[in-house]
């Protein structure tokens, strides 16, 4: 038998998958806190992607911590339950806003900041006209 080794970067994953379809998914057994959190990453984005609120919830609520970076990604998922739930239930993009975001960010750098705040305000409203 025969084996690929790849980290967990998606690419990687998509790219192995479409060059050895047969090829079986594991994770390195004796490393059990990477199991642990690569299994909660898997659940959020599975229930995220199948828009799953319910199982969403109890993934989160049921996520026991490990002392891994995991645990503050989850904390803050948590913490933001109401949000977190809105973009599931709604397709909003968040494109149009962060062309606004960067824009503003270029015109404070072009203009080496201003001297009150109402005419840094007024120069943003110029922008999304």
């Amino acid at each position: 038998m025969k084996s690929v080794v790849v980290d967990l970067n998606a690419q990687y994953i998509k790219f192995t998958k479409a060059l050895f379809p047969n090829a079986l998914d594991l994770i390195v057994k004796n490393h059990p806190q990477f199991e642990k959190v690569y299994d909660a990453y898997k659940d959020v984005f599975n229930e995220l992607k199948e828009k799953n609120m319910e199982r969403l919830i109890d993934v989160l609520e049921n996520y026991r911590r490990s002392g891994q970076n995991m645990d503050t990604a989850i904390s803050t998922l948590k913490k933001n339950m109401t949000t977190v739930l809105n973009s599931v239930e709604y397709d909003f993009p968040n494109g149009p806003v962060e062309g606004i975001n960067r824009r503003i960010k270029s015109l404070k750098r072009s203009c080496f900041g201003f001297r009150n705040l109402d005419n840094f305000r007024k120069h943003i409203a110029l922008i999304r006209s």
